[in-house]
């Protein structure tokens, strides 16, 4: 019984428990009650409840109080943990983040020669008796921010105004356009170019940009094959009974378009390479492809010894030199295709 009563004891000390004669869960030197029941009544007829009974204040006070004694112990806690010997307000925020409730978001006191100043209270009766302090409320002078306060300019309204989307295929970098995305580098051999050309504008102070590639869109690569092929070899079905001629005979020309090429397919891709306005990053591959056509048929020999199969390649030679000329002359009447920077380069094929 000796030990159990030292047990008793000493818990009674430590504040951790309540001992058996102890009136609350502290021990017996802390006060019997801390929240009393007429700030509970005061509170209650702030927001309209009137006349609460004693009973009911006094367990909800007892409530509060027990809550108080909880958070002011995790806040010692906090404090002993910081090796100080004093309270602060910063503890009780801490305890009350522990238990997952937000914090007091308190007042400075009204000015004290310090730097900030916090707002003035001013004391309201209550039925109670005891005082309860409010904030004073601020009157705004709406006169005095009319004509003191910032003013709204009007805007503009509502405009329009044109840009350059992209010209020649390449997008100018004007902050309407998006901007385009980045991409990889173009492998290995191009960096060490490029990195070889960086040297060398370094060495004997001149300018070389490194190498760019140049990316098609999926559709216009689609677009390619699917044109040359038309073109140079389009399907024997779509051929006319007539073949190569002149649309009415005996009349003079007055455009080369007028010149069928005897297959539907490909007068339907010439027709295209005259009219589509959106080729411009397709006009270098076509004048290569056009160019590399026309040296190969002129630099490859007949390979036939018999004199009608060397005439026969001789007349689809001439046919396939024809067939890259009227593509040359679909380019140049497009009207929406700007052809002169390539002129060098088709003046070979011609």
């Amino acid at each position: 019984m000796s030990n159990q009563g030292g047990k008793q004891q000493r818990q009674s000390n430590g504040g951790t428990f309540a001992g058996p004669n102890s009136n609350n869960m502290f021990g017996a030197n802390m006060p019997s009650s801390v929240y009393p029941k007429d700030s509970v009544k005061d509170v209650a007829e702030s927001l309209g409840i009137t006349n609460l009974r004693d009973n009911i204040a006094t367990a909800l006070a007892t409530d509060i109080e027990y809550r108080i004694r909880d958070i002011v112990q995790s806040a010692s806690k906090c404090m002993k943990h910081a090796k100080r010997t004093r309270m602060t307000t910063s503890d009780i925020d801490h305890a009350l983040r522990q238990k997952n409730i937000e914090p007091l978001y308190g007042f400075y006191p009204p000015y004290t020669g310090g730097k900030k100043q916090g707002p003035w209270f001013r004391t309201v009766p209550t039925t109670s008796g005891a005082p309860l302090y409010v904030l004073e409320d601020e009157e705004i002078n709406f006169e005095h921010i009319l004509e003191h306060g910032p003013r709204v300019g009007v805007g503009r309204g509502v405009g329009w105004h044109a840009h350059w989307l992209a010209i020649e295929g390449v997008q100018p970098p004007i902050p309407e356009n998006p901007v385009p995305l980045t991409r990889k580098m173009a492998g290995t051999d191009d960096t060490s170019l490029a990195d070889a050309g960086e040297a060398a504008a370094e060495l004997g102070n001149t300018a070389v940009k490194p190498l760019v590639k140049h990316v098609l869109s999926r559709e216009l690569q689609l677009y390619y094959e699917r044109l040359t092929s038309s073109i140079l070899s389009p399907p024997t079905d779509a051929e006319t009974e007539t073949g190569t001629a002149l649309p009415q005979e005996g009349m003079p020309l007055s455009n080369y378009s007028d010149i069928s090429s005897g297959n539907l397919v490909r007068d339907a891709a010439l027709s295209s390479l005259r009219g589509d306005a959106g080729i411009h990053q397709l006009v270098p591959y076509l004048i290569q492809w056009v160019g590399s056509n026309v040296t190969h048929s002129l630099r490859l020999p007949p390979t036939a010894q018999d004199p009608e199969k060397k005439l026969e390649e001789q007349k689809h030679t001439i046919q396939l030199l024809h067939t890259m000329l009227s593509t040359l002359h679909a380019l140049l009447v497009n009207t929406s295709i700007f052809i002169e920077p390539y002129v060098s380069t088709k003046q070979h094929a011609l």
